[in-house]
C-alpha cells in the first residue's frame, strides 16, 4: 500500500530538517563545552588551558557557521526540488540569490532569519503552484463528480 502524498511530502520536508536539527544541538553541546571549561579556567585565572581553549573555541565557531550555512544551503534546494518544483526565478527577487548571501553571513541568528525567509518564501510559491493546478484540473473535469472531487481537494 503507498503512502498517501501528503505524508510523504511532510517527511520529505522535516527528516532533512529534523537530521540538521541533530547535528546542530551536537555541535551546539560541544562548544558549549569548550565555552563552560573557557570560563572555568578564567575563574581561576588559568592562563595556559585559557589559551588552549580560545584557538579550539574560534575553530568552532568558525566550523559550526559553514556548516550552518551548508546544512541551511541544502535544506532548502530540497524545498525548491519538492514537487511542484519551485524555480528560484519564481522566488521574490530578493531571494534569488540566497546562496550568495548565506555565504557571507557570520551570524547564526542571521542564518536562521534569511532560512525562515525563503523557506516562507517557498511555501508561498508552492501552495499557489497547487492551487493554480487544482483549479485547472477542476476547469477540465469531464463531470460534475470529477469537479466536486477536485474542489474537495481545495478546501483540504
Amino acid at each position: 500500500m503507498s503512502k498517501d502524498p501528503k505524508i510523504e511530502t511532510s517527511e520529505l520536508e522535516t527528516l532533512p530538517e529534523i537530521k540538521g536539527k541533530r547535528e546542530r544541538k551536537k555541535a551546539e553541546q560541544a562548544f558549549q563545552t569548550l565555552i563552560n571549561q573557557a570560563r572555568q579556567a578564567m575563574q581561576i585565572s588559568d592562563s595556559s588551558t585559557l589559551n588552549e581553549l580560545l584557538p579550539q573555541i574560534y575553530s568552532y565557531q568558525a566550523k559550526y557557521l559553514s556548516f550552518l550555512r551548508t546544512s541551511v544551503i541544502s535544506y532548502l534546494n530540497n524545498l525548491l526540488q519538492q514537487d511542484p518544483e519551485v524555480m528560484i526565478t519564481e522566488l521574490k527577487i530578493n531571494n534569488h540569490n540566497f546562496r550568495q548571501v548565506l555565504m557571507e553571513l557570520s551570524d547564526s541568528n542571521e542564518i536562521s532569519n534569511l532560512k525562515e525567509q525563503v523557506g516562507d518564501n517557498i511555501f508561498e510559491v508552492r501552495s499557489k503552484k497547487k492551487f493554480d493546478q487544482l483549479l485547472t484540473r477542476a476547469k477540465n473535469a469531464q463531470s460534475e463528480e470529477e469537479k466536486a472531487s477536485v474542489i474537495r481537494e481545495i478546501y483540504v
